[in-house]
């Protein structure tokens, strides 16, 4: 992580991907997705790990299906 990177909440990484927050929570527990935790409990996710999950072929939910 670089030191000027952004990091977001879980809940704004999984707004950006169209996922549920419960599978943000997974992937970090599986550690499938890399976090940074500040604290005892506030987790962020650094941009750069999004763009790894993008880069390695994940694709986002569309908008629609990511309501279910």
């Amino acid at each position: 992580m670089r030191n000027e990177e952004k990091i977001l909440t879980v809940d704004q990484t999984a707004q950006r991907l169209w996922v549920k927050v419960v599978t943000i929570r997974s992937w970090i527990a599986s550690r499938t997705l890399g976090h940074v935790k500040l604290g005892k409990r506030a987790i962020r996710v650094p941009e750069s790990e999004i763009q790894r999950l993008l880069d390695k072929g994940f694709v986002p939910a569309l908008p629609e299906r990511a309501a279910r």
